[in-house]
């Protein structure tokens, strides 16, 4: 049984007090044991600081019945081993440092590599990017969403941030009005185009027909891009300036849909523009337009038609561009081609009279503006169905054309009330006779039908004295240059496939005459002048009257 002592020090405190440990007497211990005794109190010493176990060592050493020098070389050996294997642990720490060190650099680099890639990859894409996305926009909207998805096939990306980015890219908003909400309750008809009325009239001062047809063409154009086949051009004109002309486009400009105004526009402006946006497209100054742009005045023409294309070459690729939206032309004078003419409707304007007191237009939107589009709207979703495929009564007298100008107008009017209706149909007729003034061809086809009543032939040189007969008619002095000339006659009877030629009445050939034979005329009475035919032989074999 071993015991255990503390062996005070005086220089010591208490708690600075070493166990020592007391090996029991024993007078057969082996070297063995004797040595493995040494070992234990010299690893003991040597854990303690030098100072420390060399006090120990006289009584250590007596105790274990050992020299103390043997004592203390063990305790060096073994002071020196733990001072080694410190060492060795350290600098094996230190290895491990190091290496965790040259490990992290080379992650570090590594992700400065793969982020240099993703970076060099990011940059590759946004400039593919940004280069198709050029080229996209470029393309008829129906085309884009097949390229963009194409794109994002091709970037290894989600079409829809593709989209999203496109959008950004492009930088407009497709939507009518970006956050208009529509009206919280249903719009009747005759209300609202009451209310736009007497908005316009507030800043303009126009006649009761150009009131309702602009308001009534203001309507139309929410109803335009999901129903209409036929595109009516709104022409607003005036004989001078100062007559409310701007001030219309501006008011039409806040009561439309997608309005878009452009003075100084080109085709390819055109094409681009109405296929991407569908607006409501409102151009001032197109008389000095369309004489410097022809190409700008063939496009307006065709996009009176749904379905209306226009091919262009994008990039080595054949596209077509829609140009089918609403249009309203502003100008001075009515100097129109007739092709244009006849797909618009026009609406004079005359300056305002001291009696009639409006308000000056600050070209600005306000509330009532706002209101009027919540408004329309909500009038546009919940009638649109029942116009679709509305059938007005006409006025009569209008050409296939001029019905189709006025069809969803007055399918609006009716809408509204007969009174309404009522005023519609006879805007139209008014409008309509100011303006379509038959061509040439058609009023000389007009000036012939007296003449050729009853007849079988009529010699050219007849048929030229009897237009000269008229001295208040425009053949007296045709175009400005003296009396119509039998060629000009020809010229404009061809169309209708009525030509001269040579007869000879007695069959002598000294005997001829160069005429008409009036059946040929008969075809083109029938198709173009029906209220005025007239009674016209066919029989070939007498000539004159």
């Amino acid at each position: 049984m071993s015991n255990v002592q503390h062996q005070p020090d005086p220089n010591k405190s208490d708690s600075d007090d070493q166990t020592v440990v007391e090996f029991p007497a024993s007078k057969e211990i082996s070297d063995e044991e004797k040595a493995r005794r040494v070992m234990a109190e010299a690893t003991r010493l040597a854990g303690l600081a030098p100072g420390e176990w060399k006090i120990w060592l006289g009584v250590q050493a007596e105790r274990l019945g050992i020299p103390v020098a043997t004592l203390k070389d063990a305790v060096i050996d073994i002071v020196k081993a733990n001072e080694k294997r410190e060492r060795e642990k350290k600098v094996e720490e230190r290895r491990i440092e190091q290496r965790a060190e040259k490990s992290q650099k080379e992650q570090d680099r590594k992700r400065e590599r793969e982020q240099e890639l993703v970076d060099k990859e990011a940059e590759r894409k946004s400039k593919l990017k940004l280069k198709e996305f050029a080229a996209i926009q470029k393309l008829p909207s129906a085309e884009r969403e097949t390229k963009l998805a194409q794109l994002a096939k091709q970037l290894d990306e989600e079409v829809e941030l593709i989209r999203e980015e496109f959008s950004d890219f492009v930088g407009i908003e497709i939507a009518a009005d970006p956050g208009l909400e529509p009206w919280d309750r249903p719009v009747e008809t005759k209300a609202l185009v009451l209310e736009l009325m007497v908005q316009l009239r507030r800043y303009v001062a126009v006649h009761d027909e150009g009131a309702i047809t602009i308001v009534l063409w203001a309507a139309l154009a929410w109803l335009h891009n999901e129903i209409a086949t036929h595109s009516p051009i709104l022409v607003v004109t005036s004989a001078e300036e100062d007559s409310g002309k701007s001030t219309t486009l501006g008011v039409l400009e806040r009561l439309t849909p997608c309005p878009y105004s452009a003075v100084e526009l080109t085709g390819p402006n055109i094409y681009h523009l109405v296929d991407q946006r569908q607006p409501t497209l409102i151009i001032d100054e197109a008389d000095k337009l369309f004489h410097r742009k022809v190409d700008l005045m063939h496009i307006v023409n065709h996009s009176w038609i749904r379905g209306a294309k226009v091919p262009r070459l994008v990039r080595g690729v054949l596209h077509d561009f829609n140009v089918f939206c609403p249009k309203v032309l502003g100008m001075k004078g009515l100097d129109l081609p007739s092709t244009t003419a006849s797909r618009s409707i026009v609406v004079k304007l005359w300056p305002a009279l001291p009696e009639q007191k409006i308000e000056e237009f600050k070209f600005v939107d306000d509330d009532t503006f706002v209101t009027l589009r919540r408004k329309l709207l909500r009038w546009k979703t919940d009638n649109v169905t029942a116009l679709e495929d509305a059938t007005p009564v006409m006025p009569p007298g209008l050409s296939n054309r001029l019905k189709r100008n006025w069809l969803l107008i007055l399918a609006i009017a009716e809408l509204a009330g007969r009174d309404f209706a009522k005023q519609a149909r006879g805007a139209a007729v008014k409008l309509s006779r100011k303006r379509h003034q038959p061509s040439e061809s058609r009023r000389l086809l007009e000036a012939v039908v007296p003449i050729v009543a009853g007849r079988t032939f009529i010699a050219s040189k007849e048929l030229q004295a009897c237009l000269h007969a008229d001295k208040t008619a425009e053949w007296c002095d045709f175009r400005g240059k003296g009396p119509i000339s039998e060629k000009q006659i020809a010229v404009l009877l061809a169309p209708y496939e009525i030509y001269p030629d040579v007869f000879h009445p007695t069959k002598r050939a000294d005997d001829s005459q160069r005429g008409y034979i009036v059946a040929q005329f008969e075809r083109a009475f029938a198709h173009f002048l029906p209220g005025k035919r007239t009674s016209v032989h066919s029989k070939r074999g007498k000539h004159g009257k």
